[in-house]
């Protein structure tokens, strides 16, 4: 039977990208908010290749391919800002993405996650299927054999309640669709020290010699520095001391700067456009499929930043429940065994794949470097820098994210093919 609605809690990049998705296979869905606007805070900015895909897939390629940038380096330095390993695009490496992405292999891109929610919400508000509402606050939800609920209040302090053939927590890592199906504090995993800061700065890293994408690396002040934008427009994220206010944070920022950033710029020599701390985790809920309520990116698993895992991770969560209800509304899937598979497939793809490598990575940033450097890590950025081969490989590294559900479609519905990777 067909899907007459989907109702997604969270108008964050996934619930975005899921409406844009489904409504292009002929769903209708709705997506509420608690907040009456869209989140414009620092937040990711990294696509790699299997977020790509879906990015494209939801018809943003021709957006993406006119704001967003490339990065050609990456490097991993000392806090004395000596290169200790890395890559760089060559002229041969630049001339076979651009061959890839001919054949339909989008390379990875750098674009504010701010400035990629606005496009989804233009592509939304083309979308005559989809219905985007703010000032929603979910308050409670609810299930039974052919419909799933939540019950909302709205900011005139109305309450309203919404019904759909699925429910899709996209609501972040204090989702409260995971907290109502698991409890307030059923969120398996760990959180990490640190309190990270993500700044977005101008300053001119490029003048001290840095690379596009650059992990600085200490056990104390280890800090990320990516540049976001075709200017000297960068992301700065550092770990900072645990349980000050976010004022706090924001007035330690200039001293943090001048300690750690290569030229230890005093605040005339930058300009600070935003400032935001946030606890950095290891988690994944008990299941991300409850009958039918689903989850999705952050509702679902937490991960540090280092890396980029976390929203290419989530992006694949979603294009593949977007396959996966696709199938089902075009009568090519049961619905109880593809969304089991769903389940079992994106837990797995977590644990295996992105928990691992993004632990790795942050503890990487916080070690000391000579250990770093004779880390498997290290040592495989070191023989990629002299093995092509092998730098082809690592490009591919992350491929496994994404999943082709077909093989578990079990319904014969002729000339309806789902899309897939």
């Amino acid at each position: 039977m067909a899907i007459q609605k989907v109702l997604i809690i969270g108008a964050g990049p996934c619930g975005l990208l899921l409406a844009l998705l489904l409504a292009k296979n002929g769903m209708t869905v709705e997506v509420l908010d608690k907040e009456s606007r869209l989140d414009d805070s620092p937040r990711a900015a990294y696509y790699n290749w299997p977020a790509m895909v879906d990015l494209y897939r939801a018809g943003l390629g021709e957006d993406l391919r006119h704001e967003a940038w490339y990065a050609r380096s990456a490097s991993w330095r000392t806090m004395q800002n000596e290169r200790l390993f890395g890559l760089k695009t060559d002229e041969e490496q630049e001339k076979e993405l651009l061959e890839e992405e001919a054949k339909g292999r989008p390379r990875p891109a750098v674009l504010p996650l701010r400035d990629l929610m606005r496009m989804m919400q233009k592509h939304i508000e083309q979308q005559e299927r989809v219905k985007l509402s703010f000032n929603h606050i979910v308050t409670g939800i609810g299930q039974d054999d052919s419909n799933a609920w939540v019950h909302a209040e709205l900011i005139d302090g109305s309450a309203a309640k919404l019904a759909a053939d699925y429910v899709v927590g996209c609501d972040g890592a204090n989702s409260v669709i995971r907290r109502s199906l698991f409890g307030e504090k059923a969120f398996p995993g760990f959180t990490w020290p640190q309190t990270i800061v993500a700044t977005n700065v101008y300053y001119d890293f490029y003048s001290h010699g840095c690379d596009d994408v650059n992990y600085f690396i200490d056990p104390e002040n280890g800090f990320l520095a990516a540049k976001l934008t075709d200017d000297n427009f960068w992301r700065v994220s550092y770990g900072d001391i645990t349980g000050l206010s976010e004022d706090e944070y924001r007035e330690r920022v200039a001293m943090k700067y001048e300690s750690i950033l290569p030229g230890n710029p005093k605040p005339g020599d930058y300009k600070l456009m935003a400032a935001r701390p946030y606890r950095c985790h290891q988690r994944l809920a008990e299941a991300m499929r409850v009958g039918r309520f689903l989850l999705a990116g952050d509702s679902a698993h937490l991960t540090n930043p280092f890396g980029g895992l976390g929203l290419t991770g989530g992006i694949c969560d979603v294009g593949s429940l977007a396959d996966c209800l696709t199938a089902i509304h075009r009568g090519q899937a049961t619905a109880d065994k593809i969304l089991d598979v769903y389940n079992d497939v994106r837990r797995r793809i977590f644990s295996e794949i992105v928990n691992p490598t993004a632990t790795e990575n942050m503890r990487l940033v916080y070690s000391d470097p000579a250990v770093a450097k004779e880390s498997s890590t290290g040592k495989l950025f070191l023989q990629a820098e002299k093995d092509r081969d092998l730098e082809r490989s690592m490009r591919h590294a992350f491929d496994s994210m994404r999943y082709d559900f077909s093989p578990h479609f079990d319904l014969l519905a002729p000339n309806q093919p789902a899309s897939h990777a």
